[in-house]
């Protein structure tokens, strides 16, 4: 894990291309949240004497209820280590620490977050491709295993969760 956090807050990375913007993915809540909390999740895997995984938890039931919420963390966790596991390269993603630099989404986080919104919405082979992308072309399917298991989840609480963006450290 690699965080992309530079504090260089211009609009252009250094190849001259447009960064992306976390608004303009058009991702739902679930989406948001979800991306939120992997980001958590990969503040911890870099710095683990933070011990910040616990941040996740404690999202993830300040959004989804006590009830669900370790649940929800611990299948995103399983979706994060599939991905892990896969994947042979460092994987970049937002501080979401700095409320400036979490506007913006890296590539791998796109592909992530993409992946588990194919699933959520039943595009097998979209998930399937984007998967690929994320894994670097190895063997997704404990990646997408694991991402269809917090989508079922998810699923089973969606009426109980906070309509809207929740951020853990942005407003």
């Amino acid at each position: 894990m690699q965080p992309h956090h530079n504090h260089d807050h211009t609009s252009d990375t250094a190849n001259g291309q447009r960064k992306a913007f976390v608004a303009d993915q058009e991702y739902d809540h679930i989406e948001r949240n979800t991306l939120e909390t992997c980001r958590v999740f990969f503040v911890s895997f870099n710095q683990p004497e933070t011990q910040f995984w616990m941040h996740a938890y404690r999202f993830c039931e300040s959004v989804y209820s006590k009830t669900h919420g370790a649940a929800i963390s611990q299948a995103t966790l399983s979706m994060l280590n599939a991905m892990r596991y896969a994947r042979p390269h460092t994987f970049n993603f937002t501080d979401p620490r700095c409320s400036r630099c979490s506007q913006y989404i890296t590539p791998e986080e796109r592909y992530l977050i993409d992946s588990f919104r194919h699933i959520r919405h039943q595009r097998l082979q979209q998930a399937q491709m984007t998967a690929m992308l994320l894994c670097e072309g190895k063997d997704p399917s404990a990646f997408l295993s694991s991402a269809k298991i917090l989508s079922d989840h998810l699923v089973s609480v969606v009426d109980t969760a906070q309509s809207g963006k929740a951020c853990l450290y942005n407003s």
